[in-house]
């Protein structure tokens, strides 16, 4: 074979040789997106190591802010719905309508140069269109904006936020030049709360890879009077970006099995918490956007244990038949030295 023949084979496999590595690199990338794709898939939703850790639980009384100990949690993929147990209490986050309006307030001032009174009242959109000015939401509510432009029957004019908003017309009308000299807060104002109208977890629904966390969460020994709110990572359970889904069924003096968490756990069904106070959460989470950097820690605002009040009569002292709320300190000392199942066990004749 000639050198020129030679030359032009050994170029042809050389070739053929590089687009064979380049087709069997690009499948190897291919391979390694998709898996990469997955793996972040996954990774997505509610992941958990549960520790079995022994702790105290603690007797509350009077008015406490509590929240005890996770005993038990499970992550699914759906959600099935069941309503909550006898005597148990429903705190539930709920969001706006699709179709909901932006919430709109106004800032006035008593004087057209700024220099009098500032007043907070409820607005509109309508309102802002007519007498337009510096707008601030509540994700830049720490400065004032110069509202967009747009064009309407051909003529220029200002565009409201597609959220919500407050608003300050401009000043004498037409200054477009001058802002609000602070902010909101900074003008003893606070932005707008938004409570949500429709409910999210009041029906049985599917689910992404783990996208529901159930938690069973032991309050206190010896039951409550009363359980009147709730609060997640420290803010109430309406705040907004909780609007997603989460559920919490509270029960105040235990010794109930919670329908909820048996029809997501069937292990649960004998889960009665004995003269505990407890709750059952249920947390949806955004797994594009998560609403919680770990584990939610849940606390609720309550007023504790009832207790035994003291009667005389005449010179006799002796104890009620039934126990009622009290914050009195020497009531709740007297109920904590007798009480034999998470007190001292005391017999009130040693007692002087």
């Amino acid at each position: 074979m000639s050198l020129f023949w030679t030359a032009v084979a050994l170029t042809v496999v050389s070739v053929a040789y590089s687009y064979h590595m380049g087709q069997k690199a690009k499948k190897a990338a291919e391979k390694a997106r998709r898996e990469a794709e997955e793996r972040a898939d996954l990774a997505k939703g509610f992941q958990f190591t549960e520790e079995g850790q022994a702790k105290a639980l603690p007797v509350v009384y009077g008015r406490n802010k509590v929240g005890g100990v996770r005993v038990h949690f499970k992550v699914t993929d759906g959600y099935n719905y069941a309503p909550v147990g006898s005597g148990g209490i429903v705190f539930e986050s709920k969001k706006q309508p699709d179709n909901a309006q932006p919430i709109v307030y106004k800032l006035l001032n008593s004087s057209g140069d700024w220099s009098g009174a500032w007043s907070y009242v409820p607005s509109s959109v309508a309102d802002f269109q007519s007498n337009p000015g510096w707008v601030t939401t509540r994700e830049s509510s720490s400065e004032w904006k110069m509202p967009d432009r747009s064009y309407e029957n051909d003529s220029l004019g200002y565009s409201a936020p597609g959220v919500d908003f407050v608003f300050v017309p401009f000043r004498y009308g037409n200054d477009t030049g001058t802002k609000p000299g602070a902010s909101l807060s900074a003008l003893g104002f606070s932005f707008p709360v938004r409570e949500g109208t429709v409910e999210v977890l009041n029906s049985s629904q599917g689910g992404e890879k783990n996208e529901f966390y159930f938690v069973q969460q032991a309050i206190c020994q010896g039951g409550l009077h009363a359980i009147f709110t709730a609060d997640v990572d420290n803010k109430p359970y309406t705040y907004e970006p909780y609007s997603y889904g989460l559920r919490i069924h509270a029960y105040k003096n235990g010794s109930v099995v919670d329908p909820l968490m048996v029809a997501n756990d069937g292990t649960r069904v004998n889960a009665r918490f004995t003269k505990v106070a407890y709750a059952t959460e249920v947390f949806k989470l955004n797994r594009d956007d998560s609403q919680y950097s770990g584990t939610p820690e849940v606390q609720f605002y309550v007023e504790g244990n009832e207790v035994y009040h003291v009667l005389r009569t005449g010179n006799l002292y002796t104890l009620s038949n039934q126990k009622s709320y009290t914050n009195n300190a020497a009531l709740v000392l007297l109920d904590y030295l007798t009480n034999a199942e998470y007190g001292k066990g005391i017999d009130i004749a040693d007692i002087s």
